[in-house]
């Protein structure tokens, strides 16, 4: 008798029963609705994690190339540092100071962009904004060295990226917040 012949017969010889496939889709139901409940909370890590991206890119720009003195990065333009951060002049600066702060630094409108240049000036523990007093920067006397909206005081969250850079043979820290 050959093979085919031999598994012809009647339903005695089947290799599976209905318990066995109702057992297999009911394993697989639970298993697919198990994944499809769980499928927020395995991506609840990583819905804000754009926005340290964001900063960082933020200031590396800043630092590497809009605000750069003769192509060396970390080390700022006096000129284009008080142009961005304060408005006014700015002549051969990579930027417009018409432009929106977003179009500035390259970011989505949809992102708030808030860069301040500060360092430690009165040598207490805490630093303070540094301002653009005329052609120098250094400790506060007109136009502080901040840019962007207020960051918020709400439970929200908010990316922070600190870059310690030079102005004028001084050292500042570029500070960068996104949310």
């Amino acid at each position: 008798m050959s093979l085919r012949g031999r598994f012809r017969g009647s339903g005695e010889n089947r290799g599976q029963t209905n318990i066995d496939f109702v057992l297999g889709i009911v394993v697989f139901l639970f298993a697919f609705s198990f994944v499809i409940a769980a499928m927020p909370q395995l991506l609840a890590p990583y819905d804000d994690q754009e926005t340290p991206l964001v900063a960082e890119r933020v200031s590396s720009t800043l630092a590497d190339s809009l605000l750069v003195a003769e192509g060396d990065p970390g080390f700022l333009s006096v000129e284009c540092t008080g142009a961005f951060f304060v408005g006014t002049g700015g002549s051969g600066c990579p930027f417009s100071t018409s432009d929106p702060l977003s179009d500035q630094v390259g970011v989505d409108q949809t992102y708030q962009v808030n860069a301040t240049l500060q360092w430690n000036v009165s040598g207490d523990a805490d630093t303070e904004v540094l301002c653009y007093n005329g052609g120098d920067v250094g400790a506060c006397g007109s136009d502080p060295l901040t840019v962007g909206p207020a960051v918020p005081q709400e439970q929200r969250s908010v990316a922070v990226e600190r870059r310690t850079v030079m102005v004028d043979d001084q050292p500042a820290i570029l500070e960068v917040r996104v949310w």
